[in-house]
C-alpha cells in the first residue's frame, strides 16, 4: 500500500447555485495559501477557523482530478489486497452524487474506478481469477437505501456485525 495512511480526509467545494447567487450568498469555505488548509468563515459572526486536510478540491477541480488523487490509489491498493472505501459525506445538494457518479460528459469517481478496474482485469486476463462484486447504497436520515433496487421495491435494511473481527454487512443488500 503506497499510501501509508489508514484514513485520508479531503474536501471538495462546489460553485454557488443560481439561487445562492441571486440571494447574494457567499462561499463559507475558502482556500488559504496552504493547499491543504481551508478556512471556514461563519456567516453569522464573521469568525473563521482553519482546517488542515489531506486534500482540497475547489470549483475548478474536475471529477478526473478527484479520481486521480483519491480513487486511483484506492483501486491500486485493492489490487494489492487491501480493502478500500471512498465515503462521500455532506448535506443535500453539496455535490456528493456529482462527484461520485458524475454525468456522461464528466464521469464521477465510481465510473472512472469501474472503467479502470475492468481495464486492469482484461490486462491480467488468464494470470489471475477475479470475482468482482458491486453494491451501491445510500445512508440518508439514518435509513439505508439499496440504490440497485427500484425505489418502490426497497425494504428497510440494517447494518449487522459478523463478529469482532469479521466486519459489518447488510443482509439483503444487492450484490451484482
Amino acid at each position: 500500500m503506497s499510501e501509508q495512511k489508514a484514513i485520508i480526509v479531503a474536501v471538495r467545494t462546489r460553485p454557488l447555485s443560481l439561487t445562492e447567487r441571486v440571494n447574494e450568498n457567499e462561499q463559507v469555505i475558502v482556500p488559504t495559501t496552504n493547499p491543504r488548509v481551508i478556512k471556514a468563515v461563519s456567516p453569522e459572526d464573521g469568525k473563521d477557523n482553519d482546517y488542515t486536510l489531506d486534500h482540497t478540491f475547489w470549483e475548478d477541480d474536475t471529477n478526473e482530478d478527484v479520481y486521480n488523487t483519491l480513487g486511483r490509489q484506492t483501486l491500486e491498493n485493492a489490487f494489492n489486497g487491501y480493502n478500500g472505501t471512498i465515503f462521500a459525506y455532506g448535506q443535500t445538494g453539496s455535490g456528493k452524487t456529482y462527484t461520485m457518479m458524475g454525468i456522461p460528459a464528466d464521469p464521477g469517481v465510481n465510473m472512472r474506478a469501474l472503467n479502470e478496474l475492468f481495464r486492469l482485469k482484461s490486462k491480467n486476463k488468464g494470470s489471475i481469477d477475479y470475482t468482482i462484486m458491486l453494491s451501491f447504497l445510500e445512508i440518508y436520515c439514518e435509513e439505508i437505501n439499496d440504490l440497485l433496487v427500484k425505489h418502490e421495491d426497497r425494504k428497510k435494511m440494517e447494518i449487522k456485525q459478523r463478529d469482532a473481527k469479521g466486519g459489518v454487512y447488510i443482509p439483503g443488500l444487492t450484490e451484482v
